[in-house]
């Protein structure tokens, strides 16, 4: 056996994970308990950064497409809650030996140029542009143009590399303890 089967705490490749798709950090903190009693032992968030506030910021699920669509990578965001709350939620994660992983979109910004913020735009060579994927068949194709029309990271950049780990550490120093990254195979 594992170190960790023989501990209290499930390791999150062995546990049973939620998907708390569109909760806020403070709903998941206050159902910290009801979560751990069915027997959970992870939790993902949806995307923490800061994102485009569709259709006027509303926060309905109908709109979930938007937390997809980061315009900057601070933790935060109008449908999650505040970087404070995210570090409150995690510490009350830990009180309840839940583990946190995030769900990480690095592969794209938004599709709208102009809700990108500024200092990503200063990154030189961020991005790879929004030429969308024509050919699902074509390995270059899928791996290099864009999803959906987003503006496509230029994740072979050691500045744009370096912007987003910055990103994952300050998730870490949160609380964070994992990530799921979305559109992955991008």
């Amino acid at each position: 056996t594992s170190s960790a089967s023989s501990q209290s705490e499930v390791s999150m490749k062995d546990g049973t994970i939620l998907h708390a798709w569109c909760w806020s950090f403070n709903t998941i903190k206050d159902n910290m308990a009801a979560i751990k009693d069915a027997g959970y032992t992870s939790v993902q968030t949806s995307p923490i950064n800061a994102v485009v506030a569709g259709k006027g910021g509303d926060k309905s699920l109908s709109n979930w497409y938007y937390q997809y669509q980061p315009t900057l990578y601070t933790i935060g965001n109008y449908q999650l809650g505040t970087e404070a709350e995210f570090i409150e939620m995690n510490r009350v994660a830990e009180e309840y030996g839940i583990k946190i992983i995030v769900d990480a979109v690095l592969n794209h910004t938004t599709s709208d140029y102009n809700q990108v913020d500024a200092y990503i735009k200063s990154i030189p060579n961020w991005t790879r542009g929004n030429t969308q994927i024509r050919n699902w068949n074509d390995r270059y194709d899928v791996t290099q143009n864009s999803l959906l029309g987003l503006y496509e990271w230029n994740t072979q950049s050691y500045e744009v590399q370096q912007y987003l780990l910055k990103f994952l550490k300050n998730a870490v120093a949160d609380g964070a303890d994992g990530f799921r990254y979305d559109a992955a195979k991008h």
